[in-house]
């Protein structure tokens, strides 16, 4: 399996990118989103098994203040995740001559996914999302104090330190005093989601420590296209991570919905 790792600039930002398999003219590719304290490494082997499962390229790359690409420099602008899904992303899909694409996008990244498709609506063929962050609860809050001080203890922050490095702490609060915002309490992107064409698949966990019931509410009232929503009983924020197994199988039925397989 042919896979390469290089830096690429998109955007105005030097960003690292991993691409496992070849880009062929008139094959769709996968494109995975990672989370707003992820990166590359934080999917661990779920892209390759993607990858083996379906015999399509997957793109895997840090956003802009991740993992091993440029450090953030400024607060985090509230259309972060406008910029990223509708400027950002096209950009870096260039970079890999990449037309056609099938979202998975997880947190943060799940609402990155949904918003690019439902811009672009002729090259999303499908869009799994883990535990997507499209609405704003009345704990968050709350939940986001408590982040903030298990940050502040030290515990999260050498969890996080070991794949972002020296962008750990302008990552950490670049995201978090976004979410914490007091501007932030009224976003919701439900109307966007009308636009949505392709086949969407969501997956949360029961035991998700910010709420789920306020996005799987938003994303049905929103999204017209094939919409499957499940709630994964034993599983947090990181669905994919703690039921791998049903990860696979249930995007694989999301692409045989798709007609991609």
């Amino acid at each position: 399996m042919n896979i390469i790792n290089r830096y690429l600039t998109a955007n105005n930002h030097r960003l690292y990118a991993h691409l496992i398999g070849d880009v062929t003219a008139g094959k769709p590719a996968l494109v995975f989103m990672h989370d707003g304290l992820g990166c590359i490494e934080m999917w661990r082997d779920l892209p390759e098994k993607v990858v083996s499962m379906t015999g399509l390229p997957a793109l895997i790359y840090d956003r802009w203040g991740y993992g091993k690409s440029d450090t953030l420099t400024e607060p985090r602008q509230l259309n972060y995740r406008h910029v990223e899904a509708l400027q950002t992303l096209p950009a870096v899909l260039d970079e890999f001559n990449i037309d056609s694409f099938i979202l998975i996008g997880h947190s943060d990244g799940g609402a990155m996914s949904l918003l690019a498709a439902s811009e672009f609506t002729e090259r999303v063929l499908a869009v799994a999302t883990f535990a997507p962050q499209v609405a704003i609860p009345d704990q968050m809050q709350s939940d986001m104090h408590k982040t903030m001080q298990a940050f502040e203890s030290g515990k999260l922050k050498g969890a996080l330190e070991k794949y972002h490095g020296d962008n750990t702490v302008s990552m950490f609060y670049g995201w978090a005093n976004a979410w914490s915002s007091d501007a932030f309490k009224t976003w919701n992107m439900t109307e966007e989601f009308t636009k949505i064409r392709c086949p969407v698949l969501t997956i949360v966990g029961a035991r998700d420590e910010y709420g789920y019931q306020h996005n799987l509410d938003a994303i049905e009232a929103g999204v017209s296209a094939p919409l499957k929503q499940l709630v994964l009983p034993t599983a947090g924020h990181a669905p994919h991570q703690d039921e791998p197994d049903t990860i696979l199988a249930e995007i694989k039925s999301l692409l045989q919905t798709a007609g991609v397989l």
